[in-house]
């Protein structure tokens, strides 16, 4: 059975014994600056409360199935679970369908395990459920590492991306714009998400004209022209905009006059300032 450990305490005790061995009249700066090789010092030496196993390698005797459940009851008993459990659990093999089934967990700290672990292990199977975590309301940190992980697979969400677009909370598109400018197979469908979301967002022009050069779809350049010329935007705007042009093979070399525009002064001064330095 896997002992629940609380290697933050062991540490904590060895700590103390190491430096007053090894790092004796020493400043607590210095100490500081040799953290790592205490950490490793750690990690290396076997401990009565390992069975008299080192913590790098206490966990590696076990089932990758007794490893989760440990990792588990860490949780259920608010003890924080030692990196060293993680990083077994990431290097085994199998294991999915338990993490998995951790994500219907009722403690967000479990579920926050549960997907890093999954990512970690480039867990395809775990798509559709991620997607529900963007769809649900869920906290921000849940949505955002589920958003993070389908940028690594968009095309596997793709379908439920497109469709869930039009019934989703506004401020749940930007996760899912984030998803679709990465699909790789080209789908009309996803051009036109984009674009659209592009013209209904004047006042965050760098953001919607990053998903579409990323999308990588050229039908985008006249619009993204277009706009550079548009008497609204300022000298930011009409750099992103020919930087999003540009990445889709456009090319934009009329001069504009943004001679008394705030963010083209600040540019300009901060060169100034550059060269004097």
């Amino acid at each position: 059975m896997v002992k629940i450990i609380d290697t933050d305490k062991l540490f904590t005790e060895f700590a103390s014994d190491y430096i007053n061995k090894n790092m004796s009249g020493l400043s607590p700066k210095e100490i500081e600056d040799r953290i790592d090789e205490l950490f490793a010092a750690f990690a290396d030496t076997p401990l009565t409360a390992l069975n008299g196993k080192t913590p790098n390698t206490y966990y590696t005797v076990f089932e990758i199935t007794d490893l989760i459940k440990a990792l588990k009851k860490h949780v259920d008993t608010s003890i924080e679970p030692p990196v060293y459990l993680i990083d077994e659990i990431v290097k085994k093999q199998g294991g999915e369908d338990l993490l998995i089934s951790y994500l219907a967990s009722d403690k967000e700290e479990l579920i926050i395990y549960a997907m890093n672990i999954l990512s970690e292990k480039n867990c395809v199977k775990a798509c559709d459920k991620f997607f529900d975590f963007i769809l649900w309301d869920y906290g921000e940190t849940i949505t955002e590492l589920a958003t993070e992980f389908l940028t690594i697979y968009p095309d596997q969400v793709k379908e439920r991306a497109i469709d869930s677009f039009k019934e989703v909370k506004k401020q749940k598109r930007g996760y899912l714009l984030e998803i679709l400018s990465r699909v790789t197979v080209k789908d009309n469908r996803i051009f036109e998400i984009l674009l659209n979301e592009f013209i209904l967002n004047p006042d965050n022009i760098p953001l919607y004209a990053n998903y579409l050069s990323r999308y990588g779809d050229e039908r985008a350049l006249p619009v993204l022209l277009t706009q550079i010329e548009s008497d609204t935007i300022d000298y930011s705007d009409s750099q992103e905009l020919q930087c999003a042009s540009e990445a889709l093979g456009g090319e934009y070399n009329n001069k504009r006059d943004f001679s008394t525009d705030r963010s083209y002064l600040a540019v300009q001064k901060a060169k100034e300032n550059s060269k004097l330095n």
